[in-house]
């Protein structure tokens, strides 16, 4: 058998050793809580970034729906307001033609109403 003595100064180097590792042990678990205590910080920050990414991604597609509803609402009474338009444009045609129209039988009217007055005033005169 082996006997292994030790000299007091070899003990009280291992006792110190053993000592100093112990701290940095100690050290190192209270750096590995700190950095647990980061990491869910960090998970909980990460899941309100993902709740707020998902919140804005419905709202945005909420808005482009509303946005396209709007568009075609707004591109049907465009349509309507032409379709209007081009009605109103023909009907002034053809007012602008019942005008001249009635222009024409009103000058024929005067012409011919003039030729009769002009006829009695010389059955008039010559009588």
């Amino acid at each position: 058998m082996v006997t292994i003595i030790l000299s007091l100064r070899d003990m009280t180097k291992l006792k110190a050793q053993s000592s100093k590792l112990k701290a940095q042990s100690s050290k190192l678990k209270a750096q590995s809580s700190k950095l647990k205590a980061q990491s869910s910080k960090l998970k909980a920050q990460s899941s309100k970034l993902k709740a707020q990414s998902s919140k804005l991604k419905a709202q945005s597609s909420k808005l482009k729906l509303k946005a396209q509803a709007q568009s075609s609402k707004l591109k049907a009474q465009s349509s309507k307001l032409k379709a209007q338009s081009s009605k109103l444009k023909a009907q002034s045609s053809k007012l602008k033609a019942q005008s001249s129209k009635l222009k024409a039988q009103s000058s024929k009217q005067y012409y011919l109403t003039s030729k009769v007055l002009k006829n009695n005033l010389k059955k008039y005169v010559f009588i």
